[in-house]
């Protein structure tokens, strides 16, 4: 077996997430990699990617334990080495803050996603405006505390050395 055909199998779990199967995929991405594991063949970047991605489709489906796994996947990356990608770091963070969420408040939402920006800077992820996007729409989408939530973000962003774009502001 090569990493190739584990990763083509990550993004099967990931189709079988997004069609509707929720956190079974997550256990079926686990699978995997165990499968790997046992196999003696590493994980690459595109497989956490996908796991990462896989985490993320079934945390909107309201799987709060997918995103806690999500997180994990992530620090796991910074521990070893390997940096995730903007895109599927930014889609967990988008899952993160969703309002959809049984998890928690909108404002316990936002600091779990402060908290996860933060890793995603320090596992080396290159910062763009698209995952501060994700927040400031989500802090558009809630009333209470919307506009401190908002400010934060930006002050966030600015410590970060990243500008805004013309879609954080729309």
């Amino acid at each position: 077996p090569s990493v190739s055909r584990f990763n083509n199998a990550m993004r099967l779990c990931l189709r079988a997430v997004q069609a509707g199967l929720g956190f079974k995929g997550v256990h079926r991405g686990l699978d995997l990699l165990a499968l790997m594991q046992a196999c003696g063949v590493a994980p690459n970047l595109r497989t956490f990617n996908a796991f990462i991605c896989i985490c993320a489709a079934a945390g909107a489906q309201g799987s709060t334990v997918a995103l806690d796994y999500g997180v994990r996947v992530v620090e796991l990356m910074r521990r070893v080495g390997v940096t995730p990608g903007l895109k599927a770091a930014t889609r967990l963070l988008s899952a993160l803050v969703s309002l959809d969420s049984p998890s928690s408040e909108p404002v316990a939402n936002m600091e779990r996603a402060l908290s996860f920006l933060t890793l995603m800077r320090e596992s080396g992820v290159e910062l763009d405006a698209r995952p501060f996007d994700v927040l400031v729409h989500a802090c558009s989408r809630n009333e209470d505390g919307a506009m401190e939530a908002a400010a934060q973000v930006m002050e966030t962003m600015k410590e970060f050395g990243v500008e805004p774009e013309s879609s954080t502001f729309v």
